[in-house]
């Protein structure tokens, strides 16, 4: 992994865990909604089913046949939609669970003041001025110039990328 990857999966960690967190979201509700079109279609078909040995010359059974038949024809045609948005959200899913998984274990194998400078720093866009004077003083009651946050910061970056 090269320097700006990282940086770029540091700055858009965030990010990538509301994306991922979205898109679970939205394959459970196309799994939802298939097993609804599946419960549809065993009901409708069992009502075409039925009757379709005798021929008769009824003109409203032949208008529900009909209307049943393309209520069974929409439904294959949505079911197939969302099998492929399903497979296309799964791969999605896939790579974005790799993204921030990657990121969370670099990120874990920090000291803790090196992992919430970086994070500050990177992640929530905080200048070197703010952490160095709000962050810092809040977690260790001292304050710290911009120089020294800086090392700090490119210290941690160059640990997260020798893993």
């Amino acid at each position: 992994m090269t320097k700006e990857n990282l940086i770029r999966d540091l700055k858009e960690y965030k990010e990538n865990i509301a994306r991922l967190k979205l898109r679970r979201r939205e394959k459970k509700k196309y799994e939802r909604r298939l097993k609804q079109y599946k419960q549809i279609e065993t009901s409708v078909t069992g009502c075409v089913g039925q009757n379709s040995d005798i021929h008769s010359k009824n003109q409203i059974s032949n208008k529900v046949e009909k209307a049943a038949l393309e209520t069974i024809e929409i439904n294959e045609k949505e079911i197939r939609e969302a099998e492929e948005r399903i497979k296309e959200l799964t791969k999605e899913i896939e790579y974005l669970e790799d993204k921030v998984q990657e990121t969370s274990i670099r990120l874990s194998a920090l000291k803790y003041k090196e992992k919430e400078i970086l994070y500050a720093f990177y992640v929530e866009g905080r200048s070197y001025e703010d952490i160095g004077n709000n962050l810092h003083f809040r977690l260790f009651n001292q304050t710290r110039d911009t120089e020294a946050i800086k090392k700090i910061v490119e210290k941690a970056t160059n640990k997260m990328l020798n893993l």
